[in-house]
Parts: C-alpha cells; sequence; structure tokens
C-alpha cells in the first residue's frame, strides 16, 4: 500500500501539500519470547503442551476438578438421530478417558427445527434432576438462540449447551470436537479443567466489565464482576448490577466488590491480602474514571470488611481493540509474504513492552495467538 501510494501522483501531490511523508519501511521493534506454561491437571498429571503457530492446542487429561454429567437430555431435529447418536456414544466413551462418568442422556428429537419445537421439549423433559440440556440445532438463527437460553437460565435456570448440527457431521473430526463440547460442559457444571503454577499467594484476581445495548432506548446497561475463589484460580464468584444507561463506571461497583471480598473469606477463612482487577470496556479517555473513581470505590469495600482491613489494590485496564498491526520481521522478507495475512503474524506469548507502549502508564502488549491484548 505504501509503494502504490508513492508511486500515485494524485496521492503523492496531497501529501506533499500537508507535508506528509510515509516511510516505506515498517517499525522494527523487539519482542520477548514468554516461557511455554505447563498445563496442571488432575491428581500426577503435569503436562507440557504443544501450541501451534495460533497459541491453540489440544488436550485430553483427566481436569483437576471433575463433574460427573450423570443427567443429560439431547434435544435435536429427527433426521439427525443416526449423527447424534454417534456423538453420544463418543461423548459416553471419552468420560473415561476424562476419569469422569458421563452417563447415556435422554435422546429427544422433534419433529421440525421451529423454535417453538425446541421450547415445548425442553419445558415437557426438564425436572429438577437434569444437570444440562444440550440442544442441536441445523442453522444459526438469533432468536431460537436467544429463546433457548433466556428459557434455561432465566425461566428454568440450568446449564446448557448449544451445538451446530455440522459440528458433528464429519467423523473424522467428531473425537475432537466432543472433547472441546465436554470441556465446556464440565466448566458450565462448575468443574475446572486445568491450572498453572501461579506463584502469588492470598490473592483474589477480578474482571469487570459493562455492557451497553446500542440498539435499545431507555434501558440500562450493566456491569458485571468475576472474581477468583481459590487457590488455583479456577473457581469463580459472579455477579452483575444494571446501571444508568450510558455510565461505564457504577456506583454500585463497592457493592459488587463486598460481596466478592464476603464469598473469598467464607471460602479461604481469611481475605485477601493482594486484589488484582483487571478492566475491560474503557476507552483511552476513561482511563482517569479508573484511578479517580473506581478505586476510590474497590476501597470503600475494602472499609466495609472487618477489622484494619487495607490490601494491595491493583488495577490493569485492558483494551482489545488496537489498530497497531505486528508482523514476524522475518516472514515478512520470505515466501510468507506470499501467503494469506494470518501467516505473517508474529507467534503466541509474546510480550512486547518497549517502543510502542507508554513508560508512565506501566503499559505493554501481549500476543496470544493473532489477538493482540
Amino acid at each position: 500500500a505504501v509503494v502504490s501510494t508513492q508511486s500515485t501522483g494524485g496521492a503523492r501531490r496531497e501529501l506533499e501539500k500537508w507535508n506528509i511523508t510515509i516511510e516505506e519501511e515498517t517499525l522494527r521493534v523487539e519482542a520477548r519470547q514468554l516461557n511455554q506454561e505447563r498445563l496442571i491437571f488432575g491428581p500426577q498429571c503435569d503436562i507440557s503442551i504443544q501450541m501451534n503457530e495460533k497459541g491453540e492446542f489440544s488436550l485430553e487429561a483427566p481436569p483437576i476438578l471433575p463433574k460427573n454429567i450423570d443427567n443429560w437430555i439431547v434435544i435435536f431435529v429427527r433426521r439427525d438421530e443416526r449423527k447424534i447418536r454417534d456423538f453420544v456414544q463418543t461423548m459416553v466413551e471419552l468420560g473415561k478417558r476424562l476419569r469422569v462418568k458421563i452417563g447415556a442422556p435422554a435422546i429427544l428429537p422433534i419433529p421440525n427445527d421451529r423454535t417453538e419445537s425446541y421450547i415445548e421439549m425442553i419445558d415437557k423433559y426438564l425436572t429438577e434432576d437434569v444437570q444440562m440440556v444440550v440442544t442441536v440445532v441445523p442453522s444459526e438463527r438469533d432468536d431460537r438462540y436467544s429463546a433457548i437460553k433466556q428459557l434455561c437460565y432465566q425461566r428454568h435456570p440450568v446449564a446448557q449447551q448449544v451445538i451446530r448440527t455440522a459440528t458433528l457431521s464429519q467423523p473424522s473430526t467428531l473425537k475432537a470436537k466432543c472433547v472441546s463440547l465436554a470441556c465446556q460442559m464440565i466448566n458450565k457444571l462448575g468443574g475446572a479443567l486445568w491450572t498453572v503454577n501461579i506463584p502469588l499467594r492470598n490473592a483474589m484476581v477480578v474482571g469487570i466489565d459493562a455492557y451497553h445495548d446500542p440498539s435499545s432506548r431507555g434501558f440500562n446497561s450493566a456491569i458485571a464482576l468475576v472474581a477468583s475463589l481459590d487457590r488455583a484460580y479456577s473457581q469463580f464468584y459472579s455477579d452483575s448490577r444494571t446501571e444508568v444507561k450510558g455510565m461505564e463506571s457504577s456506583e454500585q461497583l463497592h457493592q459488587l466488590m463486598t460481596t466478592a471480598l464476603r464469598h473469598y473469606t467464607v471460602r479461604n477463612g481469611c481475605l485477601p491480602e493482594r486484589i488484582i482487577v483487571f478492566r475491560d470496556g474503557l476507552s483511552e479517555g476513561q482511563f482517569s474514571l479508573v484511578k479517580q473513581f473506581e478505586v476510590r470505590q474497590f476501597e470503600k469495600a475494602c472499609i466495609a470488611m472487618e477489622g484494619d482491613y487495607v490490601p494491595e489494590i491493583i488495577v490493569l485496564v485492558v483494551q482489545k481493540r488496537i489498530r497497531t498491526r505486528l508482523f514476524h520481521s522475518e516472514r515478512v522478507s520470505s515466501s510468507y509474504s506470499l501467503l494469506s495475512k494470518k501467516s505473517l503474524q508474529p507467534g503466541h506469548n509474546l510480550l512486547l513492552d518497549e517502543t510502542l507502549s507508554f513508560p508512565s502508564k506501566m503499559d505493554d502488549s501481549l500476543v496470544v495467538g493473532f489477538n493482540l491484548i
């Protein structure tokens, strides 16, 4: 694009009019390659994972906190029954390798893929004993997806998994897909798959984000908080509040943090010595709100605790919408440049904390897969 701009007379003259020049070479910076983490699974299972270029990896090891799937139902369109039975058989066999009991589900076919058919079947067979509702849908439809989620999360609270029929259609990839689905289902039932060795002791990691629906008028926004409760950072407390539309920082933040601290105390018998907050959903112009307002809300929550409780509070603002694009210099100058854009991206686990960062803000960028966060 730079070469094209420089060689186009009209574009070059327009740039000269504004006294603007474009460098022909991209800026070269150095990044640090972080060490590969070892994942800790179930008892006596410590694995060094192998990631591909995208930072993806597959696993088939016992979870650190297993959850049996004893009572679950599968709802699907009747014409897909053979695929569903293959899926169920694969899931049951997979449970043995994961050291998790996955029982045979109730297989419930419906005549068509109308939203009402799914809802009626769930209403009919959902009892207090059902742990998980799995719905297999032939296509993506927002109205059907929303209706199923609303039924299972609001009217009849139960863990729920939506699967597209195409996901189960290829026998060669069925096992790998089932591993991913089983992991999701175990997590949704309160289990934990793995952890890493984190040296922090008696610390609570908190994530906070806000949601605004741009299509709604006159409705409130929502702010949510999740907080770790255990040493492995695999069990979490979560809560949310509604707030005035358009407000990013909520007066209710101290209530959310207060409740999280109390849950941590119940689980561990003590308050955390350190609170690490990852704050998402802010533009750069709103950073001052965190320091001037939100930190005070966290401090107010600590004051509400018993005794003279003054923990260390660390707040990190996370941004994912960054226009900076990073490329691997060796790949740009080689035959990789003839391939897709993804082949030019740097590998995973790269930390960039110089040149493009702001020293005054303790700023850095972490490349995980192809995402810059």
